[in-house]
């Protein structure tokens, strides 16, 4: 039960780091900070993924007396997956994006 105490501290401040980032990218239109936000979007996903993976794998029943312990491995084969597909398409849009103007101010840094 502890580990899922942990997952959701995790999900918790992967939201929180999801909304600053959200904010600076928006706000300077920084391609860095939006691939960032894109990582942490990346990493909230991964972790209600690995708590809904927790909360799977100890089930138990008749048809699965040791639990759905092969589960977890499912579900880390797809965020493989979806990690690749992210860096994809930041790749793309590092490479083919037409330029625009980053700003910087001094609360960003701050933040």
């Amino acid at each position: 039960m502890d580990s899922l105490k942990w997952g959701w501290y995790s999900i918790g401040v992967n939201i929180v780091l999801l909304l600053i980032n959200l904010i600076i990218a928006a706000a300077s239109h920084s391609l860095a900070v939006s691939a960032e936000m894109t990582h942490s979007l990346d990493d909230l996903l991964s972790a209600v993924a690995v708590l809904i993976g927790l909360k799977l794998a100890g089930r138990k029943s008749k048809a699965f007396p040791y639990g759905l312990y092969k589960l977890e491995n499912v579900i880390a084969v797809v965020l493989a997956m979806m990690i690749f597909v992210t860096a994809y398409e930041i790749a793309r849009d590092a490479i083919f994006a037409p330029p625009r103007e980053t700003r910087v101010d001094f609360w960003m840094l701050g933040v």
